[in-house]
């Protein structure tokens, strides 16, 4: 009989010399009975994940958050529910009175008001003008335009107000409109009180913005506001915002906010009031016009200006061709120069200066010429362009001769083939028919 030799019990190995009492490694983590396996490379939370998409279609989803909180009126938690729908609400304007400021702090009661009030009779609607201007409102009038919803219904209310309505609810809002004008919401109320009412009362809720006019422009929000003075209100009226932009022509020029306020001007204001503010602009135009915001400024000033602005522009331009053409910002100023200068309001006047641009641009004709520089080049390719497009006459045989005479292979360059497209497609009365075998 063969010996029986003891099995000794297996004993897992220290983990490292000298650790006798070291713990056998963990068992490796199983997926959790009923959850089925786990997919390699992804962890259980991902598994969860991926479930979470083929749920049950029996299993309940949970209840609207209008449901659950109960902190609010009767009539408000109906329009929750019903998301603001005026109709599915089952409840009328009369009902929500009571509670109308709470309505319209409410993101679903604000758009219940707001569809309300467009239906609403003359008796309701002045009920809503009493409870929003009363003096012991609660939030005010003010705090409600700088509010997140209730700025709609304000706005709704300067749609819909007759004369006498819009005139209390705008001198309630004037004290703070300097306030408003620089705040998210209150901003667009009043943008839109500004545009509603008589001439008036523009001028009465703007004397509340004279002590902060350039606060006000460099101001995310405040600056749509003055934008909105220069659009709406008479010319005349607005002479302290062109005061404010006078003290700063040059830092507000080249702000992003800024540069806005002086284009609106340009464009609503006659030249005898800015006139100030035209040669101070001048005076910068070469630094502005290489300015990221600035630029837009000049090209405003050569559309809108007066004949003598747009001449000393184009004088800058041309003696800084190659400079301006070939930089991000002044290029987009040359171009404008031509295009002023062919299609403007000055068009017949400034025909020399374009001509003048024009010798600026191809020079001797030869390899010195700027045209060589200017048309292989990011931006100058497309000043190349714009002055082929807005040549007339004899300066588009000059410029067709020019080049094709260049001794370079421009079309070998990508800016280059720009041109050369623009001379095949612009200029086919210079080239010869193909067709005709000449």
């Amino acid at each position: 009989m063969p010996a029986m030799y003891h099995m000794m019990p297996f004993m897992y190995p220290p983990m490292y010399p000298g650790m006798p009492n070291a713990q056998p490694p963990p068992p490796i983590a199983t997926a959790e009975k009923g959850r089925g396996k786990q997919m390699p490379g992804k962890s259980q939370k991902d598994n969860k994940k991926r479930r979470g998409k083929a749920k049950s279609s029996k299993e309940e989803t949970p209840p609207p958050q209008a449901d659950v909180d109960q902190n609010c009126s009767p009539e408000l938690l109906l329009v929750r529910n019903a998301q603001g729908n005026a109709v599915r609400a089952k409840i009328t304007l009369q009902e929500a009175l009571p509670n109308l400021l709470e309505f319209a702090q409410d993101q679903h009661g604000s758009r219940f008001l707001q569809n309300k009030l467009d239906e609403a009779s003359s008796e309701e609607r002045q009920l809503v003008f009493d409870g929003v201007c009363s003096e012991d409102a609660d939030p005010d009038a003010v705090l409600l335009a700088k509010d997140v919803s209730g700025n709609f219904v304000v706005q709704k209310l300067f749609d819909i107000g007759n004369p006498d309505q819009k005139k209390i609810l705008a001198e309630k809002l004037q004290p703070e409109i300097a306030s408003l004008a620089k705040d998210n919401y209150g901003c667009r109320v009043v943008q839109k009180a500004i545009g509603a009412v008589s001439k008036d009362l523009q001028v009465f809720l703007a004397s509340s913005l004279q002590g902060n006019v350039a606060e006000c422009i460099i101001n995310m929000h405040g600056n749509h506001v003055i934008q909105k003075c220069i659009e709406q209100m008479p010319p005349d009226s607005v002479s302290f915002i062109i005061h404010a932009v006078e003290n700063d022509t040059a830092s507000l020029a080249s702000h992003i906010y800024g540069c806005r306020v002086i284009q609106r001007l340009l464009e609503h204001c006659g030249a005898a009031q800015l006139t100030e503010m035209l040669e101070r602009v001048l005076l910068n135009a070469e630094t502005l016009a290489k300015n990221q915001f600035g630029n837009y400024v000049v090209q405003h000033m050569l559309e809108h200006g007066r004949l003598q602005d747009k001449e000393a522009i184009i004088d800058i331009v041309r003696r800084n061709i190659v400079e301006f053409a070939m930089d991000k910002h002044s290029s987009n100023v040359v171009e404008k120069c031509f295009e002023i200068a062919t299609i403007g309001e000055h068009a017949t006047q400034l025909e020399t200066k374009r001509a003048q641009l024009i010798d600026a641009v191809l020079g001797a004709g030869d390899a010195t010429s700027p045209l060589c520089e200017m048309m292989t080049h990011r931006y100058g390719n497309y000043v190349v362009q714009r002055m082929m497009e807005h040549s007339r006459g004899t300066e588009r045989e000059r410029i067709w001769r020019t080049l094709n005479a260049l001794p370079i292979d421009y079309r070998s360059n990508q800016h280059g083939m720009h041109i050369m497209n623009a001379l095949q497609k612009g200029f086919k009365e210079f080239t010869p028919d193909q067709s005709s075998g000449s």
